[in-house]
């Protein structure tokens, strides 16, 4: 696999090369390679990258909707032993604090997850964790369209290749019409299209349902669930503390963690008020269930 470093080192010198002698097909093909570096390291296997949309616009794109919420059941169903499983993957995130993929602890280091918070790697650790997580997505839903025979393999192929990880805009105000806290996380089933035809499936984005072999002593139940208590007023005060933070943080520090960092970049205990870090954490308690376990990725 090309790593990404290389390429735009390669990249670079297409450019500079194409300066000098006025051509552009070096720059082209340089940014055709960073274009396959990227869809591999995603794990996306078509030759475009596709893009991460916010979920209401996604649920607009009907073949990209429906190979989501089937490769999102197939992951779910991957068997935890698995290191791209659901399981383990959400594992990495905190509770139940398992290994993942046999990396120990070094010795003399906290056994408390992999996530960082109060930490300046807050933002850039999320970013590669969930490109792990779209990753593992990606590959089951390929699997998926993959498993489709005759005319409808390639539209579900094609979708596949396309299908990103997408966001939800919890800062977006939601129409009269709407919900604040979307339904497609709450509602119990969801209506997809198979090769056989339309049918109703257990919604993925609902819940995860623990095996009896899995931890889930951090919980006082076997699934975890998520509430809809998340209002408006919920909405404008995050809206607020996302503005409070873009205009006043002056360093990277401020900007990414709610740590207080001394001199030698240690955490005193008065904590930053206006960060990537405490907005997150404001989200997790909001959306509510077990995600009220700010260091469970369940």
């Amino acid at each position: 696999m090309i790593q990404l470093w290389e390429t735009a080192l390669l990249l670079a010198l297409a450019t500079c090369s194409s300066a000098q002698s006025g051509e552009i097909f070096q720059f082209d093909q340089a940014l055709s390679t960073l274009n396959q570096a990227l869809v591999s390291n995603t794990g996306s296997t078509g030759g475009e990258v596709g893009y991460r949309r916010e979920i209401h616009a996604l649920q607009e794109n009907e073949d990209e909707w429906n190979i989501y919420l089937l490769g999102f059941a197939r992951f779910k169903e991957v068997e935890d032993s698995e290191p791209m499983s659901y399981y383990q993957i959400a594992a990495i995130h905190g509770q139940p604090y398992v290994s993942w993929d046999n990396d120990e602890p070094c010795d003399g280091c906290s056994s408390s997850g992999y996530c960082t918070h109060q930490s300046t790697l807050f933002p850039t650790w999320h970013r590669a964790y969930m490109a792990l997580f779209e990753q593992a997505l990606s590959l089951n839903a390929m699997s998926v369209a993959k498993q489709v025979t005759g005319n409808e393999r390639g539209r579900y192929v094609r979708a596949a290749q396309c299908l990103r990880l997408p966001s939800w805009d919890w800062a977006n105000l939601p129409l009269e019409t709407a919900d604040s806290f979307p339904r497609v996380f709450t509602d119990e089933e969801m209506l997809v299209s198979t090769p056989s035809g339309r049918a109703n499936i257990t919604n993925p984005l609902k819940s995860y349902v623990f095996r009896p072999n899995e931890d889930h002593s951090f919980m006082n139940a076997n699934e975890t669930y998520r509430r809809r208590n998340f209002t408006l007023s919920d909405i404008l005060q995050l809206r607020a503390d996302l503005w409070a933070t873009l205009s006043s943080a002056q360093t990277y520090p401020d900007f990414s963690t709610e740590a207080r960092l001394d001199g030698a970049g240690k955490g005193t205990e008065s904590l930053n008020p206006s960060n990537l870090d405490a907005i997150h954490d404001h989200v997790h308690v909001l959306v509510g269930g077990n995600m009220s376990v700010v260091t469970s990725g369940f």
